[in-house]
């Protein structure tokens, strides 16, 4: 689960051991996580586009223009 990793970059582990509802609620928080996650990465995975690479050099030319 990611959002393991963002808990321990913001220290919740504090949070976790000092509040009581977070134990009631970690289920629900978790699954909710994990489904943030499962829509985002579809959302991501659908953006797809068949044109073909742009190129710098052009694409600066055309700036100036």
């Amino acid at each position: 689960m990611h959002w393991q990793k963002w808990a321990e970059r913001h220290d919740l582990s504090v949070h976790k051991k000092t509040n009581s509802r977070w134990s009631a609620t970690k289920g629900a928080f978790n699954h909710a996580i994990d489904e943030v996650a499962m829509v985002a990465r579809n959302l991501l995975d659908s953006m797809v586009t068949n044109s073909e690479p742009r190129n710098r050099e052009v694409e600066i030319e055309h700036a100036r223009i």
